[in-house]
């Protein structure tokens, strides 16, 4: 489902609307450990046109279940992201010349758009990424981090203790039963 905003809507003055994020990407792009909740992201849009130019300013929010990163418990998890994307004329981040060519290639908050309307998907699919904390933990804001809060991180397999001889790389090998034969002379 497209997140767009049609650029002949600028007409009289920026546009403000919230629209919905849909959320199937998530298990392409997360894997089976961030589900998302509560039904579509939300998408709260402000957007200005200036010339050719237009400035969204955004805020993804929505919610995901995941296991915490400390204790293995299920969780879910909120999050707001706001950003600022900008959106400038076809062909013009093609600035020509050698040295030029990448002036905006490394910019991640600005894209082209196609001269009818602006397209806010991709951009508002990463910021709902990258607003997945690296660690995330359940934490009661009373007592403090869970009861089995620990500073190793959580073992979601096998808990027995790896033996040290299981680390060489010729553990397998270990077993093995080479045929007696009779001894050369």
């Amino acid at each position: 489902m497209k997140l767009t905003i049609r650029l002949d809507r600028f007409v009289d003055g920026p546009v403000t609307e919230e629209q919905p994020l849909t959320t199937e990407w998530c298990a392409e792009r997360l894997g089976e450990y961030f589900q998302p909740t509560n039904g579509p992201f939300k998408v709260q849009i402000k957007a200005r046109r200036a010339a050719d130019v237009v400035q969204a300013d955004c805020v993804v929010s929505g919610s995901y279940a995941l296991g915490c990163s400390k204790c293995g418990d299920d969780i879910t998890l909120g999050f707001e992201a706001a950003f600022t994307h900008r959106f400038v004329p076809p062909n013009s981040l093609d600035v020509g010349g050698d040295d030029l060519d990448d002036l905006f290639a490394d910019d991640p908050d600005i894209s082209a758009h196609d001269g009818a309307e602006i397209d806010l998907r991709s951009v508002c699919i990463e910021h709902a990424i990258l607003a997945i904390p690296f660690t995330p933990t359940c934490v009661d804001s009373v007592t403090g981090p869970c009861d089995k809060w620990s500073d190793e991180p959580a073992n979601f397999g096998d808990e027995m203790p790896e033996d040290e001889e299981d680390k060489s790389p010729f553990a397998a090998l270990r077993d093995v039963q080479l045929p007696q034969g009779p001894a050369e002379s």
